[in-house]
């Protein structure tokens, strides 16, 4: 097994900067609409650790359309005493 030090972690952790030029966006794992209620949570969000790479066309259109109905079935599923344990 590989023993890292801070210098060769630092070093081969993903930046905000390795996607410039890129083909791909930064998406959310976690989306951060999800969390605009509460400011550090939104903001952390934006961690490197919730990133991935993604097609912009699908992280534009179908994933933001996807993201959007999960939380509207939600919030309507948990409000109107339906399935979802809110």
């Amino acid at each position: 097994m590989q023993h890292h030090t801070p210098y060769t972690i630092h070093h081969t952790q993903v930046h905000p900067k390795d996607y410039n030029d890129s083909k791909y966006d930064r998406g959310h794992l976690v989306p951060a609409a999800d969390f605009m209620h509460q400011l550090n949570a939104y903001q952390a969000t934006f961690s490197m650790a919730n990133i991935c790479p993604q097609s912009p066309v699908l992280n534009k259109s179908f994933w933001a359309k996807f993201e959007s109905w999960i939380r509207y079935y939600l919030l309507h599923q948990t409000s109107s005493g339906g399935e979802g344990g809110g």
